[in-house]
């Protein structure tokens, strides 16, 4: 315990450009999984050119992120971990409209980053029900 005097803490600033990268591709590679594939669709190719252009970047330069890269939401769950899972899941959001995500351990989820069809390709039962 500390009874008098400073201390002094120093860490990086977020990154959110580096994080919503991170998402997106984690994301895309577990979908690749579920799917047993590498989806040859205009979305999942549009995909793999934002990570090629982010790899390709010279370190420390500036870029922008898509419009995809930008909506990529990811949610965090209180639940016990089941080290190794990946699933495709159904999330309902606050507003009760559902979404679909790639849940990873049961812990962590990342917005589905296919193709809508790929969800039906994946398990999930009804294809009306597919919110693209």
């Amino acid at each position: 315990m500390i009874q008098g005097g400073k201390i002094g803490i120093t860490f990086p600033a977020f990154n959110e450009k580096a994080f919503r990268l991170a998402a997106l591709k984690t994301g895309y590679v577990a979908a690749c999984l579920i799917v047993k594939e590498v989806p040859r669709t205009e979305h999942a190719a549009a995909v793999r050119a934002e990570l090629m252009a982010a790899r390709d970047r010279d370190r420390g330069e500036d870029y922008e992120l898509s419009a995809l890269a930008q909506s990529i939401q990811v949610s965090r769950t209180a639940a016990n971990p089941v080290p190794g899972e990946i699933a495709l899941v159904e999330m309902t959001e606050a507003d009760g409209s559902t979404c679909f995500a790639v849940s990873f351990n049961r812990v962590f989820a990342v917005d589905w980053p296919l193709d809508p069809i790929f969800i039906r390709e994946a398990g999930a039962s009804d294809p009306s029900e597919i919110q693209s």
